[in-house]
């Protein structure tokens, strides 16, 4: 904390508070404001016209393919001597970095990596939604983005405490300081208080920044349009307000499906079922978990038994109740099944276990596996 403003409080204020309530206010700058601090020290200041030229001729060139195997092989590795050879590496080519710019390519690198990755799990149908997209980005970072609400809470009940404390000290106001005190000390969570009080607290919230801000490149990329109410093209924070707006809707659903779950289905009663029942039973569950499911004809199914969409994506369900374990024909059925109802993704649920050729097999072709102990859970957790 500056020492000056550190005097300029306790003189300030040194009549008008008690010894405790005079340590809050450096401790709540130290403990939550340094950091940030630190962290804006790392910034780098404006490129000049000469490194945006050598950094677009490095990119361009031949050379820029050590770099990607370097990441693929290396991952993050800021130090150690597979970080300085290859430093040398492309001194040798005419490339001369600081450590500080080569870590940069490096983590711009991983973060091309990362939004391939995210693109992968983003819906692929071109009647998906900006709606649909954000409830799928809901559903695969729910945990993450639970805490990061939470987090995003606290810290904005600080940066109102700032502004009271900025306040108290240019009025010598003693009620915006109090009000500071109670804010700080206020009812968080006892997660949301573990996550801002870790070190980690500021690369958590990055990171998930750096989620949320490949959602809006991922909607220019498709020519989807974010615009507020003037027209006016939407920031990165109106974005994560707007998925944290369909995450609470979400928690609100789930709730209210807790409320209804009743006691009328058991892994042990899908042992007792009949093919056709079991397929009825699996459309029960699928709407429950928010899909539209449709069974289909009982003979003539192309190795589909049910369609189930959700977030503008189509899936094909096998549906195998067996005594037995399941082997490659379940798997290659609704591979053919896929494109027969151009579908794009596939499932195969059973309330056994797979054989190790099918869950190879089911592997290569990206073909989701559900065995006897994932729909036990997902029966505890849904009926």
């Amino acid at each position: 904390m500056d020492e000056s403003l550190e005097r300029r409080t306790n003189i300030e204020f040194g009549s008008c508070f008690s010894v405790e309530e005079r340590e809050v206010f450096p401790v709540i700058v130290k403990k939550f404001f340094s950091p940030i601090l630190e962290i804006l020290k790392t910034i780098p200041s404006e490129k000049t016209k000469k490194e945006i030229e050598e950094e677009t001729r490095f990119e361009s060139s031949n050379t820029y393919s050590c770099l990607v195997n370097f990441v693929e092989k290396f991952g993050n590795d800021h130090g150690g001597d597979n970080f300085n050879k290859l430093k040398k590496l492309l001194n040798s080519k005419g490339f001369y970095f600081d450590d500080d710019c080569l870590k940069g390519y490096i983590n711009q690198e991983i973060k091309n990596r990362d939004y391939s990755g995210f693109k992968k799990l983003m819906p692929t149908n071109s009647a998906a939604t900006i709606e649909d997209h954000i409830k799928k980005f809901v559903s695969i970072y729910y945990k993450q983005l639970v805490l990061l609400r939470d987090y995003k809470k606290k810290h904005d009940t600080i940066t109102q405490a700032w502004e009271n404390l900025t306040k108290g000290i240019q009025t010598k106001d003693t009620g915006a300081w109090k009000c500071t005190s109670r804010s700080i000390s206020g009812t968080m969570s006892p997660e949301a208080s573990k996550i801002l009080d870790s070190n980690k607290t500021l690369k958590f919230a990055s990171e998930m920044t750096i989620k949320v801000s490949f959602l809006k490149k991922w909607f220019s990329e498709n020519k989807m349009e974010l615009k507020d109410g003037t027209g006016l093209d939407i920031s990165i924070d109106d974005l994560l307000q707007m998925i944290i707006d369909k995450l609470n809707e979400f928690e609100l659903k789930k709730f209210e499906v807790s409320l209804a779950k009743g006691k009328e289905y058991s892994i042990e009663s899908v042992d007792l079922m009949n093919g056709y029942k079991f397929e009825s039973f699996l459309k029960i569950l699928f709407e429950k978990m928010g899909y539209i499911a449709e069974q289909t004809k009982l003979s003539g199914d192309q190795g589909a038994d049910l369609l189930v969409s959700k977030f503008g994506e189509t899936m094909v369900v096998q549906a195998k109740r067996s005594n037995d374990k399941i082997g490659n024909n379940a798997i290659q059925e609704v591979v053919a099944s896929i494109n027969y109802y151009k579908a794009q993704r596939g499932m195969v649920v059973t309330n056994n276990e797979f054989t190790p050729a099918a869950v190879d097999l089911a592997k290569s072709n990206k073909i989701t596996l559900v065995d006897r102990s994932e729909l036990d859970r997902l029966i505890k957790e849904y009926l």
